[in-house]
């Protein structure tokens, strides 16, 4: 039993480690996500909510379930995600990165979605328009 528990955990590491990215990969897999998240927020200003400047990535998340509110899984594991790389962690198997571009994918659709519907084009109404003479 202990030979066989042994052979399973060499296996197991060995599959482990045939998972991994290697460093080019890993280089162009985290430039992926950096693409990705700025993609995000392309989108959210085409649809009136652009980042502002002073905010961080986590900081902004709120904002961003506001206009994607079935999304918030995703949205966070882009952001969670786009964070380490911008802190020096790249990502270590392309499952991980598979999952963010699967993210990306059902965001950019609702995004386009979204866009059709006219959610981009909407603006606030100026005080002088909703106020009525005489009131």
């Amino acid at each position: 039993e202990a030979s066989q528990l042994f052979r399973k955990l060499v296996e197991d590491a060995l599959d482990g480690l045939a998972a991994r990215l290697k460093p080019a990969q890993r280089l162009f897999a985290a430039a992926r996500i950096r693409r990705i998240y700025a993609q995000l927020l392309e989108l959210c200003a085409e649809l009136g909510n652009p980042r502002p400047a002073g905010r961080t990535p986590f900081e902004f998340l709120p904002d961003l379930g506001e206009i994607f509110s079935y999304l918030s899984a995703e949205l966070l594991l882009i952001t969670q995600a786009y964070v380490r790389i911008r802190y020096g962690e790249y990502p270590e198997t392309q499952a991980e990165v598979a999952a963010v571009e699967h993210a990306w994918q059902k965001i950019s659709q609702e995004g386009e979605r979204l866009k059709k519907a006219g959610m981009g084009k909407l603006q606030t109404a100026e005080v002088k328009e909703v106020q009525r003479p005489g009131v």
